[in-house]
């Protein structure tokens, strides 16, 4: 080479035709020309403005490519957490390596602030915001996680010693489905918690609890409205299993029974292994994600939004019958006494059925709407209904015309046997009725929790909680446990009067499940809790 160019900042020689030094990338456009012979001559080769701009161009191309590249790469390794459990050590490396390579990429772009302006921050979005999501998702840790969030306030409680019980292992103090038993009486025979209520603990379902609770087998089992069963560990709050089912989960609550959990939702009745969350069989059912099953003996009872209650073999998962007769929807759990199923439909009226061929017995009229499940003592049913609709008459399947009542929006004691109307109280809710003795408790929507005579349907008290009641009660002992708005109320099973409060930070509308000195619990918060006592009187 003749002539040359020699960089002013880095001293290097360059042909006369450079422009910018590729060594530190000073411009060379006003340097002098130098010859090799030492001429001594020296002058200045002007490069026309668009050769100047086009020889930018395309210094700024090759640097922002090598590092657009880079962040790139790097944002696709950041991004594996995603497909796999961020909690495993390839993602945690897949992670760590997308950081780095990502920094390298921002460095190489260092001296090239055109580069991230023109082509960077466009080009390289994707990459960035692939990034933000990672470490929202892997340092965050948001609500859809499925890890559990324990939260110890006070010391766990004691384990129960465990015996074995026909094909599975029961604890003492069990509520094995919603209501505590297939009659639906919302007695339980805990222990209850001694004292003021204290936080064991609490998990982080990650979404709202509207359902109750079931315990059995040193395991809390519920659900959550998007469409999940959990097994948590009922002494340490920790998780055991968990299960997405294929559709939504709207109320439905599970029943555990001989080491097998039993729960709806969507359109499948679906039945798991306790211990392990191994699924056992599913049976199609229409609409079944509102209505918790019952069970009783070797049978599972289910109704269904589309007008149907099924009875299904609990071992195999096959169906023994359904009846399409019932013209309406039913949105609570069958109540199962001795031969006969009771259910309530949106239309207001109760129905029972032979619990061996799924045939209608008789039909009540009542009005309304029903929400709630009913309830059995003896030869009474209890039935809860909300609404105005007023009916003139209340007739049985065999043209008999009862007593006249008060029609939609009340509380109804029927005879069981042949559906007669035996009281009516004027409170509307959805409530289910818990029956102890010859004292109805149920909640109304009112705000009230209201205590009634089994046998004339008098009041005997009256307990205000300043919000509807949607919840229902159980009993344990002398208490009544029941939900309204924020709060769980332990009342006076005898007076009503309130012994103890429990806030969550959202509604609580599930009904509480009662064991082990423990009460479990979820609300609209997302969180389950596990509710112990002080031992303070």
């Amino acid at each position: 080479m003749a002539d040359f160019k020699q960089c002013p900042s880095c001293g290097a020689h360059h042909p006369p035709t450079h422009a910018f030094c590729p060594i530190c990338g000073a411009s060379l456009h006003e340097t002098a020309v130098q010859s090799l012979y030492g001429s001594g001559k020296e002058h200045y080769w002007e490069i026309p403005d668009f050769l100047l701009e086009a020889s930018k161009w395309q210094r700024t191309r090759d640097l922002g490519a090598s590092g657009s590249g880079l962040l790139w790469i790097g944002g696709l390794l950041a991004a594996v957490p995603f497909l796999i459990d961020p909690s495993e050590p390839l993602a945690i490396g897949a992670f760590a390596a997308g950081l780095a390579i990502i920094g390298m990429g921002l460095l190489r772009m260092r001296n090239s602030a055109r580069t991230l302006a023109r082509a960077g921050i466009i080009a390289n979005g994707g990459a960035f915001l692939a990034l933000a999501l990672v470490v929202g998702r892997v340092i965050v840790a948001p609500a859809e996680t499925i890890s559990p969030t324990v939260t110890p306030v006070a010391a766990a409680v004691e384990e129960s010693s465990a015996s074995a019980e026909s094909n599975g292992i029961s604890i003492a103090g069990e509520a094995p489905m919603y209501r505590g038993d297939p009659a639906h009486t919302g007695v339980l025979s805990g222990p209850a918690p001694v004292g003021h209520p204290e936080i064991t603990w609490r998990y982080d379902s990650g979404g709202e609890i509207t359902s109750t609770a079931a315990v059995a087998d040193g395991l809390i089992f519920f659900t959550g409205k998007r469409g999940e069963i959990f097994a948590v560990d009922a002494v340490s709050g920790e998780i055991r299993w968990q299960k997405t089912l294929e559709n939504y989960v709207l109320g439905s609550s599970p029943a555990v029974v001989d080491g097998a959990v039993y729960v709806a939702g969507g359109y499948k009745l679906y039945s798991f292994e306790a211990a392990t969350g191994k699924e056992r069989w599913t049976l199609p059912i229409q609409y079944s994600a509102q209505s918790s099953p019952t069970v009783s003996g070797n049978m599972v009872y289910i109704a269904s939004q589309d007008g149907k209650v099924y009875g299904v073999d609990a071992r195999t998962g096959e169906q023994q019958w359904s009846n399409g007769d019932i013209k309406g929807l039913v949105f609570g759990a069958p109540a199962v006494s001795g031969p006969y199923i009771f259910v309530g439909t949106d239309g207001g009226e109760v129905l029972a059925l032979s619990a061996t061929t799924g045939n209608r017995i008789w039909k009540t009229p009542v009005g309304g709407t029903i929400f709630a499940s009913p309830a059995v003592s003896g030869t009474t049913l209890i039935v809860t209904s909300r609404g105005s609709t007023t009916t003139d008459s209340l007739t049985d399947a065999a043209g008999t015309t009862p007593a006249a009542g008060t029609g939609g929006g009340s509380i109804f004691a029927l005879n069981i046997a042949d559906g007669k109307l035996l009281w009516t109280y004027g409170v509307a809710g959805a409530s289910s009725a818990a029956i102890s003795g010859n004292l109805v408790i149920v909640g109304g929507d009112d705000g009230g929790v209201h205590a009634l005579d089994l046998e004339s349907g008098e009041q005997r008290w009256l307990a205000p909680t300043g919000n509807p009641v949607t919840s229902s009660p159980v009993i344990v002992g002398d208490l009544v446990y029941i939900a309204s708005g924020l709060n769980l109320y332990g009342l006076d099973l005898t007076t009503g009067q309130s012994q103890w409060r429990f806030s969550a930070t959202d509604t609580i509308s599930a009904s509480p499940a009662i064991a082990n000195s423990q009460i479990y619990i979820g609300s609209q918060d997302g969180f389950l809790y596990a509710i112990g006592g002080d031992g303070k009187q």
